[in-house]
């Protein structure tokens, strides 16, 4: 079975719209999100309804919480606008009843077994959806996670690729579909092949130019959601 693997989506569904094309070309069957629909961009609701198709395995990410945790809290809204943009906000006005109990209820991790394989999903590190795991940290994170057993460890949040082994365990982060730090115009995501057991990274590009135009609406003011785009 080839299960597509992908993470924080940022409301990006132009991303989104580019990445789920790709996965029915290349047979894909089953559908993992590593959190983070929502935040920094603007269209939550048709990220929703893209995913709604194929009946993904989710949990929640840091971004999801921020949004529940703003609800009723106007003056954590406004610092979370000033830190990270409009997203949360706009996501909130454009969000219904049903995606917002299905944000409740998401898990901060997720087992799940297929073909014999057992494949833990995380957003941040397995202990913390907070803590970043990047390519390059200590050695001492990485054994953290051989705490939890499994055959593949799949995480997001930092936004950067890597996949890495230790004792037998594959370590892995698809990167971000909706806005990838370690190239703009592209959506980085993967393929896993439960049959053979590889990991086979995506690059998928997509016309920025829309969300570019969206940013200048919503949040004219924060530079580094345009220029994380492009970089």
């Amino acid at each position: 079975m080839k299960i597509g693997i992908v993470s924080d989506i940022h409301g990006n569904h132009y991303s989104l719209s580019a990445v789920l094309a790709e996965m029915r070309k290349l047979d894909v069957e089953r559908l993992f999100v590593l959190g983070d629909l929502v935040g920094y961009y603007y269209q939550p609701q048709k990220v929703f309804d893209m995913l709604a198709g194929w009946s993904p395995e989710m949990i929640q990410g840091n971004h999801e919480q921020m949004l529940l945790d703003s609800m009723g809290n106007p003056a954590m809204a406004a610092d979370i606008k000033k830190r990270f943009g409009s997203g949360i906000s706009v996501g909130l006005e454009r969000l219904g009843a049903k995606e917002i109990g299905i944000i409740r209820t998401l898990p901060e991790s997720r087992e799940v077994e297929v073909d014999g394989l057992l494949i833990k999903l995380c957003h941040g590190a397995p202990w913390n959806q907070n803590q970043y795991i990047y390519p390059d940290s200590p050695e001492e994170l990485f054994g953290r996670c051989l705490a939890y057993e499994a055959d593949f460890i799949f995480l997001g949040h930092s936004h950067y690729p890597f996949v890495t082994c230790r004792d037998n365990v594959v370590i892995a982060n698809p990167g971000s579909v909706g806005q990838s730090r370690d190239k703009g115009g592209r959506a980085s995501w993967l393929v896993l092949d439960t049959v053979n057991r590889t990991l086979a990274f995506q690059h998928t590009s997509y016309d920025v130019e829309p969300l570019l135009k969206e940013v200048m609406r919503h949040d004219p003011g924060n530079t580094y959601l345009a220029e994380v785009l492009v970089r």
